[in-house]
Formats: C-alpha cells, structure tokens, sequence
C-alpha cells in the first residue's frame, strides 16, 4: 500500500527502507532541518528553553502524526529517541540532578507533550512550554 500510494517499487522501497518506521524517521529528520533552516535557528547554539520550545512546536505542526505515534506506544524508535534527547537536554542543563530525577523530569515532559497531543493541542505551544518551564524553574 505504501509503494503504490507512493507511486514507487517494492524493490525501490526496500532499498530504501528497512521498515515503515524508518520512513517516519526520515519524514521527522527532514522536517525538523526544514523548521531550523526556515526559523534560522543555529542547532549547535540552542540551549534547553529553546530546544523544547521548538520541539513542542514541531510536535503541534505534525501533531496527526505524533499523536498516532504514542498510541501505537512509547516502545517504537521515534518515541525512544524524543525520549532519549529529552534526556540529554535535562541532564545536560540540570547537572546536579541524580540519574533519578533526570528521568522523572523526562517522563514528565513526554506525559505532558503526549497529553496535549491527545487533547488535539488545544492550548497554545506558549502555554505547554510555561507549564514545563515553571516546573523546572523550582530546580533553580
């Protein structure tokens, strides 16, 4: 169904593709250089605030997608490296934090990004992203 929605062979797709996940992650990789080239955002010079701002953002414009994607479930690859760079970015900002806390400050924002997903997005990147910092902001 793929190939022919696509209008390419099976032998062209798995050349390509091990799997349909691997076309999301292609999908998400090119959109997320598209959204920093357009927002002129410079990757090497975002810090945490930034990063998550912007990643909420990319979640709301392909929020059809990223929805589907956490109810199939967390154990999916796009899921886990979302998770994982959330990880990082806590750790990396938050460097007093035990191994713990990093993961609950995690698990938090992917709950928090996987519920307004549900809810359609109802509130506004602005308002999400205020509800997370503030959260953090009792680290300070």
């Amino acid at each position: 169904e793929i190939t022919e929605r696509a209008g390419v062979s099976r032998v062209s797709y798995y050349r390509n593709y091990s799997s349909k996940f691997d076309i999301i992650e292609d999908y998400l990789k090119d959109y997320v250089n598209y959204y920093y080239k357009l927002n002129n955002i410079i990757v090497e010079n975002i810090d945490f605030n930034q990063n998550l701002y912007h990643t909420l953002e990319i979640c709301k414009a392909n929020k059809r997608l990223f929805k589907l994607l956490f109810e199939v479930g967390v154990q999916l690859k796009n899921i886990k490296t979302i998770s994982e760079k959330t990880y990082m970015q806590v750790s990396t900002k938050y460097q007093n934090l035990s191994k713990y806390d990093v993961c609950f400050y995690t698990g938090a924002i992917i709950f928090v990004l996987n519920e307004w997903l549900k809810n359609d997005c109802n509130e506004s990147t602005n308002e999400i992203y205020d509800i997370i910092i503030n959260k953090f902001n009792i680290l300070n």
